[in-house]
């Protein structure tokens, strides 16, 4: 029998086992070349491909039913229509849901294995300082016991000169306080605000990116919003690196970040090597230091602030360093 000749359910079945032999024919040829394999694995796994196709294929199945089927009424094939495209709507829908909930998913584990690696080498860092310490300790004690014999023989010339090439040796041996200073970030008790500046500050340590960064007192409590906050941080971060790359510095010349909490609020300063420029250079939208960059840091930083009463921006420029000011009082 002509296939062309089947009508109703009959040919919608047919072109579907047909459909289905065609794809699995054309799969196990592509399969034979890895690279078209690859290739079409990638394409098909595409949701803004896929989506179409399948209407399409849809579409043309059921063009056909109708065709074959001239006495149906309008009624019924509006009805069919309408019906299909109901049906291709919510598949879309569904779809795209199942596509983003995945990409947010993907990101959220991305972003957890960033966290957990630079806290892996923050815990690294404090592990071996802990361990240099103990070492110290140890060999401590036998060094100023013989403190106490210069003493009981009263040779206090002896005692004094070796008191002090001590001293000198025990600074030397001891873990020096590093610019990075990451044990001040546990003064900082929003963890989304310390893992930000910790990201920052660990991304430029591996890029030898030099700084200096001090929080002096416990911030417990956020002056502005945090998600402002945040933002007004990564702009005034990611100025200062730009500013210093910019201004090609010299490897010790680095960007010192100081974070002071009060019970009356917070004061951020940001210091860094940058090029000559004036503060009103620095506001306007588009300048930035980066070539072939057009910067919008500063004048959003503006916009952000301009939404509390309670925020200060000082900028300056002197002497080769550009400081950022920012002031956060408690309302």
């Amino acid at each position: 029998m002509n296939l062309l000749q089947i009508e109703g359910t009959d040919l919608f079945l047919s072109f579907w086992f047909l459909e289905i032999g065609v794809t699995w024919a054309s799969y196990y040829h592509i399969r034979q070349d890895g690279s078209l394999f690859r290739l079409f694995k990638g394409i098909f796994n595409d949701r803004i491909f896929t989506i179409p196709l399948l209407c399409f294929i849809g579409l043309t199945i059921l063009s056909d039913f109708f065709y074959q089927n001239p006495n149906l009424s309008y009624a019924k094939v509006l009805m069919g229509l309408l019906t299909f495209m109901a049906f291709q709507l919510l598949l879309a829908l569904l779809l795209a849901f199942l596509y983003y909930r995945r990409k947010i998913a993907d990101q959220a584990a991305e972003s957890q294995a960033l966290r957990t690696e630079d806290l892996a080498l923050y815990l690294d860092r404090l592990k071996d300082n802990q361990n240099s310490i103990r070492k110290i300790r140890h060999d401590l004690n036998d060094l100023l016991s013989l403190s106490q014999l210069m003493v009981r023989d009263q040779d206090f010339d002896h005692l004094a000169d070796y008191l002090d090439k001590l001293s000198t040796y025990v600074k030397e041996e001891m873990p020096q306080e590093t610019s990075s200073n990451l044990a001040d970030l546990q003064q900082i008790e929003d963890q989304d605000l310390r893992y930000l500046l910790m990201s920052k500050l660990l991304e430029w340590e591996k890029a030898g990116i030099p700084y200096h960064f001090e929080c002096f007192y416990p911030l417990k409590t956020l002056p502005i919003n945090s998600f402002d906050l945040m933002r007004c941080l990564a702009i005034l971060l990611n100025n200062a690196s730009e500013g210093r790359q910019a201004a090609r510095p010299s490897h010790e010349e680095m960007i010192d970040i100081l974070m002071l909490a009060d019970d009356q609020g917070l004061e951020i300063q940001v210091t860094n090597p940058s090029p000559a420029i004036t503060v009103q250079e620095a506001k306007q939208t588009g300048f930035s230091t980066k070539e072939g960059h057009r910067g919008l840091g500063l004048t959003n930083l503006e916009e952000i602030l301009s939404a509390y009463p309670n925020a200060l921006l000082n900028l300056t420029y002197q002497e080769g360093r550009f400081h950022a000011q920012l002031y956060l009082t408690y309302l």
